[in-house]
């Protein structure tokens, strides 16, 4: 799987070619640049939203280390 700059960088290049004056002289090709650049956009979400779920997984397991820890040191 590509890495979220990797996906950053060649979004950055899709939008660059789309600037361009002649972007839409060949319209499959355009519609097809564009399906890619929603296609990115979305794996870039998705790589996100995946990265939020591990950190809540793992804050969730460091604050129950936590409570044990605590629980231990009052006794």
């Amino acid at each position: 799987m590509a890495s979220k700059e990797d996906i950053q960088q060649k979004i950055q290049a899709i939008e660059a070619r789309m600037a361009l004056a002649d972007f839409w002289a060949d319209k499959d090709v355009a519609q097809a640049t564009i399906k890619e650049l929603q296609n990115l956009k979305e794996l870039l979400k998705l790589s996100s939203e995946k990265l939020k779920i591990a950190l809540k997984k793992e804050l969730l397991i460091l604050l129950h280390a936590q409570k044990l820890l605590i629980k231990l040191l009052l006794k």
